[in-house]
Parts: structure tokens; C-alpha cells; sequence
């Protein structure tokens, strides 16, 4: 009851549109074209770029890894331009971020990424600010356990990662 009233009370008040974050993006796109929506340091996007260049591009590189709507994806990144653009993209795709604090070490992400499906998991690079430490035996490059189907993307030198965004 409760729920059902306050469900209502922000649907009237405009807060709950029922339109998806990715296809939101899209919209204050088409408005806002030039306008700044992303600044990180000296880098700055547009509206526009933010979701035809940064966001199309990141979830083109999902699709091409093989994630799919619904996919549970551990996103530990900090406050940063590719936060932003990853989590556009893994919504715009219908993929669920779970978001993992940049000072989670090797037993939080994998106990993150074994409860749900691990199918990715993003990290910075220790050039970056990474947290994770050394990666344990048997672990990909974030320290994040390597299985079968679990890719793990490092922002920053993509070296032999294989995603391409």
C-alpha cells in the first residue's frame, strides 16, 4: 500500500517516466546537443558525443564480448569520465551494473562476481588509481578469478584485453 502510493506520488510528480537511463541519454541528446554533460579534468564531452561517441561505442564493445541483456556486470571504477560511459552503456544494453567501491580488493570482487554470474568486470589500471593490489594465481588482471566466460576490462592501456570500444 504504502509502496503503491509513493510509487504514484512519484510518477505524478514526474520522477518515474518509464523510460530506460540509456534511452534518457538519447533524449537529452537530441535537446542538448552541444550543451556539456561530461567533464573530467580537461577532457570534456558534449550531449551529443557523450551518447553517439562515448556510449554507442562502449556498448558496441559489450555486445562484441558477448554481453547480453540481463548479464550482471561488476563495475569498480572510481569518480571518472568512464564510469559515466559505462554505465550509460551496460543500461542502454539491459545489462545490470553492480557496483563495486574502487578500494574493494581481491575478496570483495569475487565474492561480487561468484554471486552474480560474472560474466565482466571493470577496473581501472594501477596507473590509474587501481586498489586491487596483486592479482592472485589463476585470476585476471584485476585480481578477479578467470573463468571460461568472465572477461575482465582494465580502463586505461587495453594491452591483450581484447576489447575494443
Amino acid at each position: 500500500m504504502v509502496r503503491d502510493r509513493r510509487r504514484e506520488r512519484y510518477r505524478s510528480a514526474g520522477y518515474w517516466t518509464g523510460v530506460p537511463f540509456g534511452d534518457l541519454l538519447h533524449e537529452w541528446a537530441t535537446r542538448h546537443a552541444g550543451r556539456t554533460a561530461l567533464v573530467d579534468g580537461e577532457r570534456r564531452w558534449t550531449y551529443r558525443q557523450l551518447d553517439d561517441d562515448a556510449v554507442d561505442r562502449v556498448c558496441a564493445g559489450l555486445r562484441r564480448l558477448g554481453l547480453r541483456r540481463g548479464d550482471r556486470v561488476v563495475v569498480q571504477l572510481p569518480n571518472r569520465a568512464e564510469f559515466v560511459e559505462v554505465w550509460f552503456a551496460l543500461q542502454r544494453l539491459g545489462a545490470v551494473p553492480v557496483h563495486a567501491m574502487p578500494g574493494h580488493r581481491y575478496a570483495e570482487i569475487a565474492h561480487l562476481a561468484a554471486r552474480r554470474g560474472r560474466p565482466a568486470t571493470w577496473s581501472p589500471t594501477a596507473t590509474s588509481g587501481s586498489t586491487t593490489g596483486r592479482s592472485p594465481p589463476g585470476s585476471g588482471p584485476s585480481g578477479v578469478p578467470s573463468t571460461s566466460h568472465h572477461h575482465v576490462v582494465v580502463v586505461g592501456d587495453p594491452g591483450d584485453s581484447g576489447f575494443t570500444a
